[in-house]
Parts: structure tokens; C-alpha cells; sequence
């Protein structure tokens, strides 16, 4: 791909997980002899859903978000923003100050509860795949293609 993430947005009523690639148009389904962009991204998600997250990406997850919230430490802004949302968005006795964020809500995470979110959320009728671009596309060769690997 061009370039690849992931975003993650969520509230209490509802969130979305997008993985995002971008590609050129003749390597979504395949590449070469090799899977394309969608079919590896399918075959990523199924592999998550069969085994789970590794401590090792857990212990490295947790040291990604220590860090960052470390670093936003480090303002002022950052702790006014945080402490400001907490105190108008919450009750007073439910307001979390911005230096207990990662002990309160992340150092305690298992494996078992990501797996079980994992196994909640990724499944393929939560699923939608969007190709965006100026050409256009074969639509049965898409999902003629799709149907091969699971995804009607």
C-alpha cells in the first residue's frame, strides 16, 4: 500500500474500528500471484478473531499509551483540556484527573477482555468495504472475488 491505519472512535451509544489502505487499483483483490489489499486486511481480521492479541502487543500497546499520555503530560493545555471535559462532562465525584488516566483505565486491561471485545465487535455483519477513486470499478469482479474469500 501507499500508505495504511487504523482509527478508533467511540462513545457510550456506538463507535467505529476503520482499518484504511491506500493502493493502487489493481492490487486491491490481488497482487500478482499474491493477495490483494482487502483479502490481506480479511485475513489479518480472521487471524485476530482466531488467536487473539499476544502479551507481547499488549505489553507494548500499554507502553505506546503510557507514553503518549506521558507526553501530554508535559502541557499544560493537555491537563486543562482533560480535567476541564472530566469536571463539565461528569459528575464531580466521577471526574478523573489526567495523571491517574492511565492507571485507572488502561494497566489493568487482560488479554481476555480484549480477545472478548475483539470476538464482540469484528464480525462480518459489522462490516462494510468502501473503495474510493476516480475509476471505475468492475463490481462483479469485486464480489465475485470478495465471495471467494468469505465476504458476500
Amino acid at each position: 500500500t501507499y500508505s495504511s491505519d487504523i482509527d478508533l472512535t467511540y462513545n457510550d451509544l456506538m463507535g467505529s474500528f476503520i482499518v484504511y489502505a491506500e493502493t493502487n487499483r489493481e492490487k486491491i483483490l490481488k497482487n500478482g500471484s499474491k493477495m490483494g489489499v482487502v483479502p490481506l486486511i480479511i485475513k489479518l481480521l480472521n487471524d485476530l478473531l482466531k488467536k487473539g492479541v499476544s502479551e507481547e502487543e499488549i505489553m507494548l500497546t500499554k507502553g505506546f499509551i503510557r507514553g503518549n499520555i506521558t507526553l501530554n503530560e508535559e502541557t499544560n493545555e493537555d491537563h486543562a483540556l482533560h480535567n476541564g471535559l472530566e469536571f463539565l462532562l461528569k459528575q464531580d465525584t466521577d471526574v478523573l484527573n489526567s495523571y491517574d488516566v492511565f492507571d485507572t483505565k488502561y494497566k489493568n486491561i487482560t488479554k481476555k477482555q480484549i480477545d472478548d471485545v475483539i470476538k464482540k465487535y469484528i464480525k462480518k455483519e459489522n462490516m462494510t468495504v468502501c473503495l474510493i477513486g476516480n475509476n471505475k470499478v468492475n463490481k462483479n469482479l469485486i464480489k465475485n472475488e470478495c465471495e471467494k474469500i468469505g465476504i458476500n
